[in-house]
């Protein structure tokens, strides 16, 4: 596919990125297969094909996920954590060289289907507007101190969500927090309080649960630690209500 030209530096350094992300261990792991830069040509074509032009702007697609092979898709999991945020920042920058507009923050999502061929993929795009959670605003005696989850779209802070003991997110309605997008599963990641720590286990999700960029099965949280969730990135919180 002709790359535009006003696309090649940004595709080179995310080339550069993803290519080093993966190299050694995970490059003999990808040969053959599909490759992440791949996924970023494929990408590119899709912001391109799918845009909307408008009375007064052209909107992009914000909201991408990328179907291959299970046997493909398995393969890249190791390395979603860093390849993910690349695959978005990469968009971003597209979007912003050819003056796109995007209706909310950029998410990419891997899936899975077993009717496709190894080494194929397909993707499909929507314009999403990205919609803060709402915040969750228990009672709170005075000077006690409290755990939340401080949503972040970007580098802006959204709502609060405050801690229990135990706090469920996903798609499902029964989640006591609920993200509705594609990229969270059902019942994707539970955080929980034993007394003195809040640890977070992912429920067996398909794109992972990730703290500081790291995918993880189960893990402590510490005051300052990001939380990631599909494509919804939060920051936990200790504080306290005075």
């Amino acid at each position: 596919m002709h790359v535009a030209a006003e696309s090649v530096t940004v595709f080179t350094e995310v080339e550069r990125k993803l290519e080093a992300a993966i190299e050694g261990f995970f490059g003999a792991m990808f040969r053959g297969r599909v490759q992440p830069t791949e996924i970023a040509r494929r990408l590119e074509r899709e912001l391109d094909e799918r845009k909307v032009v408008g009375p007064n702007s052209v909107v992009a697609p914000n909201v991408f996920t990328a179907t291959l092979h299970p046997d493909d898709q398995r393969e890249l999991q190791a390395a979603l954590a860093v390849v993910v945020p690349e695959l978005e920042q990469f968009v971003t920058q597209i979007a912003a060289e050819r003056s796109l507009r995007l209706a909310g923050r950029v998410t990419v999502t891997l899936e899975a289907d077993a009717a496709l061929k190894r080494g194929t993929m397909s993707i499909t795009s929507s314009i999403q507007p990205t919609v803060s959670i709402p915040a969750s605003e228990p009672a709170v005696a005075p000077g006690l101190i409290t755990r939340g989850l401080l949503l972040r779209e970007g580098d802006r802070a959204g709502a609060v969500v405050e801690l229990g003991e135990e706090l469920v997110i996903g798609r499902d309605e029964s989640c006591g927090l609920r993200c509705d997008e594609r990229s969270v599963s059902r019942r994707h990641a539970r955080l929980q309080w034993d007394g003195e720590q809040t640890i977070v286990e992912d429920l067996g999700s398909t794109n992972g649960t990730f703290v500081n960029r790291q995918r993880v099965t189960r893990c402590r949280l510490k005051p300052g630690d990001t939380l990631r969730v599909g494509g919804r990135t939060f920051e936990y919180k200790v504080v306290r209500r005075l």
